[in-house]
């Protein structure tokens, strides 16, 4: 089984990865994943080899994980899907001779429609919070005005349903 867990940045996705590895679902070699620092103590649970494939695909796009406005699929560069597919699919190659394993990256609400063609099992779990309780805490933690932080929990959480 591969599990994929999907919600805008700042919904409480960090727990379900955890709770999910404490469950016996594989998250990854120590060292893997991105450090704990003062926004979240208790860690973020997501990998740093799928955030470099998700950043490279938003990057490669100009886009960034806030920066998202004319944001499509069809508007990334067929060349940077293609290196950044290639990319996700030696990160399966290890994943899935472990499974079942799990793995958490906000991006991934926006991006699976490009790497969902690697996964043959997956099942996707979507976290959500409250739309304004996530924008205040993107206010307070990136300075993002309120409204903005607002819609882009709606498109995170419109993509991630879709």
């Amino acid at each position: 089984m591969q599990l994929v867990v999907l919600g805008m940045h700042r919904s409480g996705t960090s727990g379900v990865p955890r709770l999910l590895n404490l469950a016996g679902a594989w998250f990854g070699p120590e060292g893997i994943a991105t450090d704990a620092n003062e926004e979240n103590p208790k860690g973020f649970w997501e990998r740093r080899d799928v955030r470099a494939v998700c950043d490279g695909l938003l990057h490669g796009g100009g886009f960034d994980w806030y920066r998202l406005d004319g944001f499509s699929i069809d508007a990334l560069p067929p060349d940077v899907v293609d290196d950044q597919r290639h990319a996700f699919s030696q990160i399966l190659d290890e994943l899935d001779q472990h499974r079942p394993w799990v793995v958490k990256e906000p991006r991934l609400c926006l991006l699976l429609p490009v790497l969902r063609p690697l996964l043959d099992q997956p099942v996707c779990i979507h976290v959500t919070r409250e739309p304004l309780e996530v924008a205040l805490s993107l206010h307070a933690r990136n300075g993002l005005p309120v409204q903005c932080a607002l819609a882009l929990w709606e498109l995170y959480t419109l993509r991630a349903v879709e």
